[in-house]
């Protein structure tokens, strides 16, 4: 099953008010240890929920804050990332790819609009 989700500017300021979407440094990301840099805004690349509730992460994008231009990423164990905007962009567009079921998350956020595609 595919699945799209799409934020507008209004949408992620409200997500943002119940702490959802974007998230300030430091935040929920792919490794534990993993922090965005500072003056980042945080976007988990999610493909799912585990049993427990708890969101299933394949990697980690990080952006320049209050910007959607990218940073830098972090990949969960058994994910690959290709980042195809990168600096000099004012976009970012990350496809995670699950090494063993070749299962893809794409992040992409442009023009103040979310997208993350699994």
């Amino acid at each position: 099953m595919n699945k799209t989700v799409k934020l507008g500017v209004s949408s992620l300021l409200a997500a943002g008010a119940l702490g959802a979407a974007l998230l300030q440094a430091p935040a929920a990301s792919a490794n534990p240890n993993f922090v965005c840099p500072t003056g980042s805004d945080t976007i988990p690349a999610r493909y799912g929920t585990a049993a427990d509730g708890s969101p299933l992460i394949a990697g980690t994008v990080c952006v320049f804050s209050g910007t959607s231009a990218f940073r830098s990423l972090d990949e969960t164990a058994g994910w690959r990332a290709v980042a195809k905007q990168v600096f000099g962009s004012s976009s970012t567009d990350v496809i995670f790819t699950n090494t063993q079921t070749q299962k893809k998350v794409e992040v992409i956020y442009k023009s103040g609009r979310l997208e993350i595609k699994n």
